[in-house]
């Protein structure tokens, strides 16, 4: 302990040296980290790298210190005077129970509350630690009964303490544990490092804000919670744990005002690590010890408490009730610790373990149904029935019965996104010092990524980060934008080594491949000719828009489902990477097993077949890679360790992780589409199963998300929102703005650019909009966490998002093959809705995912190209112009809700429509489908289609959502149609929520 008359103290308001811990966590909120870890043996691990530290190691004629098998016993208060005993019991199920583990929000969204959960319905003792992520009622509320207990960490506001006495007593708390070791917390080599520290987010800290006093005193230091939860959880913990040691005399203070609030409850001392210390907790007041050194964690080299427990309980076992918590890692552990005389045993990491994977499932199945009937098999395999008999008497109560007479809770709560465990859950990973030993070249990107508004063309070579790998994505509907087109020939690929064009779709009925634009043949060979002796080029194949509501939803799982199918897929894939002299493939099936995306259970495994059979046909003839989606449920669908073997790489789609979607299950409050803590967290699982993370390449957005705010003096992260963005001139879809639309209205209105606190984003505010996105330096942040982490690269969604000449294109950039025009008869007859793009006398563009208007080549589209009277438009087999042009589909009424909206409804802010929305006024389209989903693509809205005339319009028809007063039914729409407006008919594709579909990828 620290002694304040020591004359070596300069002063004693002056810190002490190790506090400078405090300083290297806060620096994550600043964009630094560390540049290594200080831990003894990652140091020399890296010095060894270098010829100067073997002159070091010739001196040393041993390889260890003569000071290792020694170890260390910190006393756990300044000595004071004497105690006594008196005993603590409590009727519980087994001799074990919950250990206090602080910062539980890192393990799970909702902190201490499933643990307190489990505890009560197995009947075991919960204990809450001050550094808990949960309030202290809000715990009483889910552990019921208890018992449980309230480990103080103390701190040196007396009024404070007090507070959290009254309040421990006032939600019956059993008995309380004062944590005599941990006044300070030790040097974290690791945590340090990466300035890895919950506190220091604003997470975990809840137990100290919802305190009275404590609110008290962040008013006082002119700090508040809810706009500044970084310095209010650094304010919470710097009191907890302070760097000042206590006395014996306050511990007896703390003793006796817990006895006096709580009428004489038990107050027990923990960190007894002696028979000294033992022998000196035997006062009034102190009903009971805990022998336990912290796990190891607070003094290198510190004794075993195992070692410890026999002495202690020989010294001092018939005076007080010793309990035990260190390093219990299974029954095993459990028994020793009862053998050797502890009446009682704390279990932590199992629990915190099985929280972190599985979550409330394995707190009860892994932590609890096993330990105690393993313990009793090893006692009696032992013979020793003095411990059999302890097992099972000491508590009172009969151990639980077997797992299988037990009702299990079946929710499964895997790795949520709101964990938030910094730069550190990768097992595939040796540790921290050995992925920085990765040394990518990734320090370059700073002063090589200029605004895009000063490209004239696309520039990725100054805009990508450096890595191993480079991805980028291009959409190939930036040619049918209003401005901003850019096309293969513009795009400069110095050092690039990947190029993907997106996207190839897959026909539902043959599986064979089909381009998703006619117009695409004819950039497929602009896009091939850019190859070259570094550079490949590859093609993607489905996208988000494939798995859409429609005739292509279940087409990847149906392909995927047998040998035959996989066959006509490959087959037909091969044919078309030789005839157009593409070099690899990237599989862009995003949502396998996810039912709403037609996904079924089997296609975990048939993936991997289909990933088997492709590398087979492929041999090293083309590259192979599969996108990733972000979000944990999505992921849960690809066993990616399997697939690693096939693929060169992965290409992890790290964005569009929050959008307005979420509205109806997170609130209308603003987050960041792609911060790194959600990236951390989402990527996890990948580490967990194993996953080689050079095979990863982190995606990077090209544009931003935003919102529409609600109230003008709340424009961060957490303010309300009413919907998403307006749409962007050139990008044109509400939600999203481009980087060159975003660096042009920085630059038009003179705005400075914010940084998003702990995501590596910045946002900007104008008006009643909100922006996050990414720019050179968050993106620098980005790519040195992926060097970090040794992920092998970057991928960008998408390179034409972050340039473009801000003109209309020509007036002709394409050259679309000349096919001799049919002969313009009317059908026969009602025709299908085109799956291939085709149209004519067998197939209508109306309903086809290609367009709705029919050129005059026979192809279906949705630009001037196909859609002009003067180009030759088609009317009898799709839409033209802006005239009442139909092809003859059968008739069919549009559907009508069973009932009239009983009151009028408010615009949809999340794309749904039906009984509580109309789609009338929302930014997702005027339409609502036969889905109940709001658009404004012939999918959406012709009544042949299903349109839902009572929700919003339908073509031919402006319908009104019912007012009150209303008791029509919404009339059935006739299959000729009236436009009374033009209607710009949008691609499914290009409804898309941004995700992985062009890509450039380079190697080094």
């Amino acid at each position: 302990m620290s002694d304040p008359n020591n004359p070596n103290i300069q002063s004693r308001n002056m810190p002490q040296w190790a506090l400078y811990q405090r300083e290297l966590f806060w620096k994550d909120n600043m964009g630094e980290v560390p540049p290594f870890s200080t831990e003894p043996g990652d140091l020399e691990d890296l010095a060894k790298r270098t010829r100067q530290v073997l002159y070091l190691l010739e001196c040393r004629t041993i390889l260890y210190t003569p000071c290792k098998p020694t170890s260390l016993l910190p006393p756990p208060n300044n000595p004071s005077h004497a105690r006594r005993r008196q005993q603590t019991r409590h009727k519980v199920s087994a001799p074990i129970g919950f250990s206090p583990i602080g910062i539980n929000k890192i393990y799970h969204p909702l902190g201490k509350l499933p643990v307190a959960k489990a505890a009560k319905e197995k009947n075991l003792p919960y204990c809450l630690s001050t550094a808990g992520s949960t309030a202290v009622e809000d715990v009483r509320k889910a552990n019921g009964a208890g018992p449980r207990f309230f480990q103080l960490y103390m701190p040196h506001d007396d009024e404070l303490m007090i507070s959290l006495l009254h309040r421990a007593h006032d939600s019956v708390f059993t008995a309380y544990i004062l944590m005599l070791d941990t006044w300070q917390s030790a040097w974290r080599h690791h945590n340090e490092a990466e300035s890895n520290y919950a506190f220091y987010h604003g997470i975990s800290a809840d137990l100290g804000l919802s305190d009275p006093v404590f609110q008290k005193r962040m008013k006082a230091a002119g700090i508040d919670p809810k706009t500044q939860p970084n310095e209010a959880g650094a304010m919470w913990i710097d009191n907890v744990w302070h760097g000042r040691a206590w006395s014996w005399d306050k511990t007896s203070w703390l003793t006796e005002q817990w006895k006096r609030i709580s009428g004489g409850k038990p107050f027990c001392l923990k960190g007894i690590q002696s028979v000294a210390d033992a022998q000196m907790s035997i006062e009034p007041g102190v009903d009971g010890i805990v022998v336990s050194n912290h796990a190891g964690r607070q003094v290198d080299g510190t004794v075993a408490s195992l070692g410890a427990l026999e002495k202690i309980v020989a010294a001092v076992g018939d005076k007080t009730y010793i309990m035990f918590d260190s390093g219990v890692r299974g029954a095993a552990d459990v028994f020793k610790a009862l053998a050797l005389g502890a009446k009682f045993v704390l279990v932590g990491r199992l629990w915190i373990w099985g929280l972190s994977i599985e979550g409330e499932l394995s707190i009860s199945r892994d932590s609890i149904e096993s330990l105690p009937n393993s313990a009793a098999m090893i006692a009696e395999k032992s013979k020793l029935k003095e411990n059999v008999a302890l097992l099972h008497t000491i508590a009172k109560l009969p151990l639980p019965p077997p797992a299988s007479q037990i009702a299990m809770p079946t929710l499964i709560v895997g790795l949520p996104t709101s964990i938030v465990l910094i730069n550190s859950l990768s097992r595939a990973k040796k540790d921290l010092a050995a992925a920085k030993l990765c040394q990518l070249p990734l320090a370059h990107m700073a002063d090589r990524v200029p605004k895009a508004a000063e490209l004239p063309i696309i520039n990725h070579s100054k805009f990508v980060p450096y890595s191993l790998e480079k991805l980028a994505d291009l959409d190939s509907n930036v040619r049918d934008r209003a401005c901003d087109q850019i096309y293969p020939s513009q795009i400069d690929t110095t050092g690039l080594t990947h190029l993907n064009f997106a996207f190839l779709f897959i026909d539902p009925v043959s599986f064979r491949v089909v381009p998703v634009d006619p117009g695409d043949t004819s950039l497929y060979s602009q896009f091939t000719a850019l190859k070259s002796t570094v550079m490949q080029t590859w093609i993607s194949v489905g996208g988000s828009a494939l798995s859409d509501l429609g005739p292509t939803q279940f087409t990847w799982s149906d392909m995927a489902s047998t040998a035959a199918n996989r066959a006509a897929f490959i087959t037909s894939l091969c044919t078309f990477l030789e005839q157009y002299g593409f070099q690899g493939v990237d599989l862009d099936w995003e949502t396998p097993t996810v039912s709403s995306r037609g996904g079924r259970p089997a296609d975990l495994n048939n993936l991997v077949l289909l990933l088997k059979d492709m590398r087979t046909e492929f041999g090293t003839r083309y590259g192979i890679s599969i996108a990733l989606p972000p979000d944990y449920y999505d992921l849960s669908g690809f066993d990616a360790k399997a697939l690693q073997p096939y693929l060169d790489f992965f290409n992890f789609m790290a964005y569009d992780i929050h959008g307005p979607w979420e509205t109806p299950y997170l609130g209308a409050f603003v987050r960041p589409q792609a911060s790194i803590v959600d990236i951390g967290t989402d990527t996890s699982p990948l580490w967990f199963d194993g996953v080689d993370p050079s095979k990863v390449n982190l995606g990077i957005p090209y544009y931003g998300r935003g919102y529409t705010l609600t109230n003008l003096t709340c424009t961060d992260v957490g303010c309300p929102y009413s919907g998403p963005n307006y749409a962007g001139q050139c990008s044109g879809s509400p939600g999203v703005l481009s980087l060159k639309e975003i660096d042009e209205i920085i630059e038009q209105r003179k705005l400075v650019p914010k940084k998003i606190p702990n995501a590596f984003q910045k946002q900007i505010t104008f008006d009643n909009q909100w922006i996050g996105y990414d720019d050179k330096d968050t993106i620098h942040e980005k790519v040195r966490w992926g060097d970090e982490h040794c992920l092998g690269g970057t991928v960008v969604w998408s390179i034409d998002l972050a340039a473009g000449n801000g003109k209309p294109a020509p007036s002709a950039p394409l050259t679309i093959p000349v096919i001799p025009s049919p002969s313009v008869t009317p059908p026969e007859g009602p025709l299908k809705a085109s799956i291939d793009g085709s149209c004519g006398q067998s197939a209508t563009c109306l309903g086809s995912l290609f367009g709705d208007c029919c050129s005059k080549y026979g192809y279906c589209g949705h630009t001037s190209d196909y859609c002009s009277l003067d180009s030759g438009c088609q009317s009898y087999f799709g839409l033209c112009g802006d005239t009442p042009l139909v092809s003859p589909v059968a008739p069919v009424a549009s559907p009508v809700s069973t009932s009239n909206p009983i009151t009028a409804l408010k615009p949809s802010v999340d794309g749904s429509c039906g009984k509580d929305a109309t789609c009338l006024g929302s930014t997702f389209g005027p339409c609502c489908s036969s889905y109940g989903w709001c658009g404004s693509t012939s999918e959406y809205c012709l009544p042949s289609n299903g349109c839902q005339a009572g929700f919003g319009a339908c073509t031919g028809s402006l319908a009104t959502t019912a007012s009150p007063s209303s008791s029509s039914s919404p009339t059935t729409i006739s299959p000729v149609l009236s436009l009374t407006a033009p209607l710009k008919f949008l691609k499914l594709r290009q409804i898309r929520k941004f995700v992985h579909s062009f890509i450039l990828l380079a190697t080094g």
